[in-house]
């Protein structure tokens, strides 16, 4: 009996398979608008900032590495580590490039300037610049840390920077140093004036993020929740004394489009049309999603960013036009920065280096 249920299970088996089909496992590869730079790998992938050197050499940065990319040939880079910076006691903070010159916070005492390519100090130490503090007992003393979208310490011309270093609560007094440098040979500091900001007669300081941004060969600065033009004579003017403008509200960014000044404050836009010197408000954004985009510069363009998204800013008349742009290849990948060289532009992202031909960037999204 068990052989003959045995053999008719076989037989039926032996059927089955002669009527399988056999089926090839294909993988197609998906080509997206944005490509993954495969040069900048592991920790190196988190990316804060870029600029470009020349027509052919990007330099991307995090908190304590400068990776160069030659934009002909993708695949091939080489490294330079920012002194006194590690990844994971530094966090995300960004270094201040330019094609000349790199200023970046070592620690709250001490600040590094050295050449953005190939920077002398390889061969020796980069020039630090170190306060010289007050004896006052009701001051805090210390360079601020720059934020994930915020240099904190540009540079005008290849040779000015400005660092606030001290701030007196009781006096109502902040201190800052315009630092004037000669990037040649060891990037030498040639001198330094010390800036005394008595802000008695407005708003007093108090707690807040450091901003700093340059426009027009002048630094506009938010500091403990005060915002200032400073020249690089050392002339100071207070933003926030126009009161029936600003009303309080200081500056967490900046940027130019079409000759105008616009800044963003506690989802406000406001805009200059005379570099600064009076403000208008442009629009109320609050109730909107607007006041958490980030903008960026891009020669004479405009890019916003916010997460993964990226628009395209243009003016018509007194209205903001945002357009937003092609992003496929880089959805849930958190932004930090925007730029072209070569014949790409490239988008650093906290997870890698994104590039696509600078022909396609203003591609609309579908």
């Amino acid at each position: 009996m068990k052989d003959k249920i045995t053999i008719p299970f076989l037989i039926l088996l032996l059927t089955l398979y002669s009527c399988q089909k056999e089926f090839d496992t294909k993988y197609v590869h998906i080509e997206h608008s944005w490509s993954l730079d495969s040069a900048v790998y592991g920790d190196g992938k988190i990316l804060l900032n870029s600029v470009p050197i020349n027509d052919s050499i990007l330099a991307v940065a995090n908190s304590y590495s400068i990776k160069y990319i030659y934009t002909n040939n993708l695949k091939y880079t080489f490294t330079i580590f920012i002194p006194g910076h590690d990844l994971y006691s530094s966090g995300l903070v960004r270094p201040s490039l330019t094609k000349d010159a790199c200023v970046t916070r070592v620690d709250k005492n001490n600040l590094a300037i050295f050449n953005t390519y190939m920077p002398t100090y390889m061969n020796g130490i980069p020039v630090y610049f170190s306060p010289t503090y007050s004896l006052s007992s009701t001051s805090v003393k210390g360079i601020p840390p720059a934020t994930i979208f915020n240099s904190g310490y540009p540079i005008i011309k290849s040779k000015y920077t400005l660092i606030p270093y001290e701030t007196d609560f009781t006096a109502e007094r902040a201190f800052f140093s315009l630092i004037t440098f000669d990037t040649s040979n060891f990037c030498n500091i040639t001198s330094t004036k010390n800036i005394v900001i008595d802000n008695s007669e407005s708003a007093p300081f108090y707690d807040g993020a450091y901003y700093s941004w340059t426009f027009y060969d002048k630094f506009f600065v938010t500091y403990y929740g005060q915002s200032f033009r400073i020249d690089t004579l050392g002339n100071v003017k207070s933003l926030l004394s126009d009161a029936s403008v600003f009303k309080g509200k200081y500056i967490e960014q900046m940027f130019t489009l079409n000759n105008h000044l616009f800044a963003l404050g506690w989802n406000t836009m406001f805009v200059s049309n005379d570099q600064g010197e009076s403000w208008q408000i442009f629009a109320d954004l609050g109730g909107t999603n607007w006041g958490r985009i980030q903008y960026f510069n891009v020669g004479s363009e405009v890019y916003a960013i916010y997460l993964s998204q990226i628009f395209s800013i243009t003016l018509n008349g007194n209205t903001l036009n945002f357009q937003e742009l092609d992003n496929d290849g880089l959805v849930g990948n958190q932004i930090t920065s925007i730029n072209k060289c070569g014949k790409y532009a490239f988008i650093t992202t906290l997870s890698g280096l994104y590039y696509r031909d600078i022909t396609t960037l203003n591609t609309k999204k579908k």
